[in-house]
Formats: C-alpha cells, sequence, structure tokens
C-alpha cells in the first residue's frame, strides 16, 4: 500500500510539472518546405528556333523557406531561371539565380514574370508533345515532372 501511495504521488508531481513546462519551439529538424508542383506548360518554340520557355507553379504548405535553384533536362543543352522587368514600357528579360518559394506560399511562374528559359532545345517540338524536366531545390529533394507543350497559355479557372 505504501508503494502505490509514493508512486501516485511522484506520478502527480511528474504530470504537475510536465503540464507546467514552457512549449518548445520546433528544432531546425521540424521546420522543413513540402513542395507540390502543378500547372506546367512550355510554350512551342517559334519554327526554326532552339529556346522556349517554360512555366510552373511550386506551392510550399511547409514550415520553412525554400528556393528554386536550377533546372535540367535531356531535351535541352542549359535552362536558366529568368523574370521578366518592365523599364520605360519595355519588357526585358533578366536571369535570376534563385527563385524563392517562400513557405505557406510558393512561387508562380507565367507569363510576364518568373519563367524558365530553354536554350539548345534537342529537336523542334510540336504542342501535344511532352518533355521531362527536374527541379532543383536549395533544401528539399529535386521534383521530376513532365511538362505539356502547348502553342498558348492554358486557360486559368
Amino acid at each position: 500500500m505504501k508503494t502505490s501511495r509514493v508512486f501516485l504521488a511522484l506520478f502527480l508531481i511528474g504530470s504537475t510539472l510536465w503540464g507546467c513546462s514552457e512549449p518548445q519551439e520546433p528544432n531546425a529538424d521540424t521546420k522543413r518546405p513540402q513542395l507540390t508542383v502543378s500547372d506546367s506548360w512550355m510554350r512551342q518554340p517559334i519554327a526554326g528556333r532552339d529556346m522556349s520557355s517554360a512555366y510552373v507553379t511550386i506551392e510550399n504548405s511547409g514550415t520553412a523557406d525554400d528556393a528554386l535553384i536550377s533546372a535540367r533536362s535531356d531535351m535541352a543543352a542549359r535552362i536558366e531561371i529568368h523574370t521578366t522587368k518592365m523599364e520605360n514600357g519595355i519588357a526585358s528579360m533578366k536571369k535570376m539565380e534563385t527563385a524563392p518559394v517562400p513557405m505557406k506560399q510558393g512561387l508562380v511562374m507565367a507569363p510576364g514574370g518568373a519563367h524558365l528559359m530553354l536554350f539548345g532545345l534537342k529537336k523542334d517540338f510540336q504542342a501535344g508533345e511532352e518533355i521531362y524536366m527536374s527541379l532543383a531545390f536549395e533544401t528539399s529533394a529535386p521534383i521530376t515532372i513532365k511538362i505539356p507543350i502547348m502553342k498558348t497559355a492554358p486557360k486559368q479557372e
């Protein structure tokens, strides 16, 4: 009986102390991005040209920021991350080293904004074809996506 009382007393003291402890900040190991890629498409290249642009939406539902750092495809010699800037009414492209993918938000690549420029295309792609592309991130594992080739941007709902 005495052992039961001692055990009960220790249990109650421990429970009380545990309930009074301060909430812990999530440690760095639990803070991580959680990425999903959607709405990918590549503009059909102009006949005779070996470059085009591609667009994706990268959602980050995680608890840490990430960044797109590169992209690659066996169907292009190189892929660069670009953004479109307007200066004095003239649009120009600027290469970006990385593209931020903020937590609880993401990155929307669309005509007139951020996009992927594909140079040295390996063939004359036509609408209806597809290519595979691997996206590399600062923190997250690479994601490989299938990108349909289209003449014009898909209709947004």
